[in-house]
């Protein structure tokens, strides 16, 4: 809602005088990037209840796969989240973290003979 707002008003203002570029850059920045990290974040969720679905893998492998790809593609630099499509790496580790625990129940509610009998990782098909 809010970013829609901002778009009204992007089309408002350059109705009135050409301020395209302004008017663009606050609301990508005020309007669609804070909507982009909040949409990564939520498949980020999703991504760890998906695995806990499968029985087939453990949802903390998704926390140690995001480090190390988090590992091999740092950035020099100071980066400003305010200024990014994604959260800040630290911060989708730290959520990731946070919500394990419950992925990791939901996992041994809809797999009890896998959550007592398989690798906490990995279990070869059928």
């Amino acid at each position: 809602a809010f970013a829609k707002l901002l778009m009204w008003v992007e089309v408002a203002v350059s109705l009135v005088v050409d301020f395209r570029f302004v008017t663009h850059s606050l609301v990508t920045l005020l309007g669609r990037l804070p909507y982009s990290r909040k949409l990564e974040s939520e498949a980020d969720q999703i991504g760890l209840e998906l695995l806990a679905r499968t029985c087939h893998y453990s949802p903390s492998v998704a926390v140690e796969a995001m480090s190390m790809l988090f590992e091999g593609t740092k950035r020099g630099g100071q980066q400003f989240e305010i200024l990014q499509t994604h959260p800040a790496d630290e911060r989708r580790l730290l959520q990731l973290r946070e919500w394990v625990a419950a992925a990791e129940d939901k996992r041994a509610t809809l797999c009890p003979l896998h959550a007592m009998h398989a690798s906490p990782h990995w279990r070869p098909g059928p």
